[in-house]
């Protein structure tokens, strides 16, 4: 081969490597999403959704990259960004590639994402509760002089968790009852709280709720029944409805207080007895003083069926 002729090989094979290194750049940064921090997928995938339509492009970057920068980041949230028909009584939450810690201060927000107010307000600062058992008096005495986090189910106050981390995901809990069907909701988690730097994502709650008069509530972990927690259920009955009611419970785990104070009428029952689990961490040193110590509670009810 002349050396003319290596000079032209040679030419078009870097010419080549420089046109692969190019569509490598561009596809990268087709890919970059910014979300606290830029996430880079894998090029032989980028290239196949740099081949697509411009709108089918848009929409598998959307379904797919956006999670897997929010994971990469830090947390993938639930309910995804820009979710919609969510049940207003749902539990956030955020998943993350390894166990979070929660830290000692810092504001887990909700805001009304159309007018900016803020709707909820979660404050790390404050302790959980006293975490010793005390008599109703001195319940009472100790409330005055200190901040608990305090939340208001079926009529009455109870101290609660605002975050739970089990494995890697965490959870948040609004205080009880402050979503409303038919809004749009922003999130805001400062930085600290569970990771080094801030999150916030947008998600939308279904338009209205089930008719008034239903007989047959389905409560869902995943989101797909009428409600997301048992609690958010057994509030929606009346507390002497005009037929009975049953609340059927889905397989899942349901860690929340549920207070079934003064309901009547109503049947909770579950889909399997061996996969659903209703409870919580909760005791008379947690929420001492009364009779608000049990996790799950049936006071001045009647006829009342628990059955799987």
């Amino acid at each position: 081969m002349s050396v003319s002729t290596k000079s032209r090989v040679l030419s078009a094979a870097s010419t080549g490597l420089a046109r692969r290194t190019s569509r490598q750049r561009r596809t990268r940064k087709l890919l970059s999403i910014w979300w606290g921090r830029q996430y880079e997928a894998s090029i032989p995938a980028a290239r196949s959704i740099a081949r697509m339509p411009s709108l089918l492009k848009n929409l598998v970057l959307w379904a797919v990259c956006v999670p897997l920068a929010a994971l990469a980041q830090g947390g993938a949230p639930t309910p995804s960004p820009h979710g919609a028909g969510i049940s207003p009584d749902t539990q956030l939450s955020l998943r993350f590639a390894s166990p979070p810690t929660v830290g000692s201060a810092g504001l887990i927000r909700i805001h009304d994402a159309d007018n900016g107010q803020v709707v909820d307000t979660l404050d790390l600062s404050i302790p959980a509760s006293p975490n010793r058992r005390m008599t109703p008096a001195e319940a009472t005495a100790d409330a005055a002089q200190t901040t608990y986090q305090s939340t208001r189910i079926a009529g009455r106050d109870w101290h609660f968790r605002p975050v739970i981390v089990r494995g890697n995901v965490a959870t948040i809990y609004p205080h009880h009852g402050v979503l409303g069907y038919g809004k749009r909701y922003r999130v805001t988690v400062d930085a600290g709280v569970l990771q080094p730097t801030a999150v916030s994502w947008t998600f939308a709650t279904r338009a209205a709720p089930p008719p008034a008069d239903s007989t047959r509530l389905v409560v869902a972990a995943d989101g797909s029944g009428d409600f997301a927690t048992v609690q958010g259920a057994v509030d929606f009955v009346p507390d002497k409805p005009a037929k009975r009611v049953t609340i059927f419970i889905r397989n899942g785990v349901y860690e929340e207080i549920v207070s079934l104070a003064g309901k009547s009428k109503l049947i909770l029952r579950g889909e399997h007895r061996d996969k659903v689990q209703v409870g919580y961490a909760n005791n008379s040193a947690f929420n001492p003083g009364g009779r608000a110590r049990w996790a799950f509670s049936i006071v001045d009810g009647q006829d009342i069926q628990l059955s799987s």
